[in-house]
């Protein structure tokens, strides 16, 4: 996985956590206000599904995909969302937000469906709070009982949180690679791989191009007034959502008193090996 910068700097590559399933993310900084337009990129698709422009309403592109072939109505998809350090999400409810949960946290998400999240606790930004969305346009189909152990990796990058408290308006685009055109590099432990496209692209049809598209992050560009946070179309109707119990890692337990302590014998010499 790679990372490549919106405009004329070189491109520069990153070596980011081990995931289950290869994710590459596509990244779009663009202005503050957004088009109101959309389109369908030209020519394009994706077997019989048209290529959308990114600049699509949020949800248009996920229903499409729910209406499709294939098992994905009503499917919860196991999403992982992680972020830095002292991070906290909240999950839009028919009342506002749930409580903060500490990052990572996994949940299940409606395929096609558009969620609206609250984050707090950012790094060099104490006391703000940005509202990205989430939306599900695809679905992983791992072995039947093990959809937990493959979730969908969203990682809330400390530049994208940068860029957003700036005012900028930023778009990851979150895709399954194709085995036939992954990238040879190695993954570190540092986070999640991502490349920045070129102004003049679309990110969307980046990652159609180079895999399948599972979900777009929508973060920045306008702080909601206090009485828009329990406003039903910001929330995007609170679709429900599953959160999963964290991940307990299970350390041996200690010795069984009845075992006698194994002690070193002595040698010969009277000495201790």
């Amino acid at each position: 996985m790679q990372a490549v910068h919106t405009g004329t700097r070189p491109p520069r590559f990153s070596h980011r956590s081990p995931t289950i399933v290869a994710l590459l993310v596509v990244w779009w900084v663009c202005c503050l206000v957004i088009a109101p337009f959309w389109g369908v990129a030209s020519a394009q698709t994706t077997g019989s599904q048209p290529v959308f422009s990114i600049q699509a309403p949020p949800g248009l592109v996920g229903a499409t995909r729910a209406a499709g072939p294939g098992p994905v109505a009503n499917y919860f998809q196991p999403v992982e969302i992680r972020g830095p350090h002292g991070l906290q999400i909240a999950f839009a409810d028919r009342n506002g937000f749930t409580e903060f949960h500490n990052l990572p946290v996994t949940v299940g998400l409606l395929v096609g469906r558009v969620y609206r999240l609250k984050v707090a606790g950012i790094p060099q930004a104490e006391g703000v709070e940005l509202f990205p969305s989430l939306e599900v346009i695809d679905r992983l189909y791992p072995p039947p009982g093990q959809e937990r152990h493959f979730p969908i990796i969203v990682e809330l990058h400390p530049d994208d949180l940068r860029l957003a408290t700036a005012g900028k308006y930023v778009t990851r685009v979150i895709y399954l690679e194709d085995p036939q055109q992954a990238l040879p590099v190695a993954e570190g432990n540092s986070g999640q791989l991502w490349f920045e496209v070129r102004p003049d692209q679309d990110p969307l049809a980046v990652a159609d191009a180079l895999g399948r598209p599972l979900v777009i992050v929508r973060l920045g560009g306008r702080i909601p007034l206090p009485e828009e946070e329990s406003d039903p179309a910001f929330l995007f109707g609170s679709p429900p959502l599953v959160v999963f119990p964290p991940k307990v890692k299970v350390l041996p337990g200690p010795p069984s008193r009845n075992s006698p302590a194994t002690l070193p014998q002595p040698t010969p010499e009277g000495r201790r090996p």
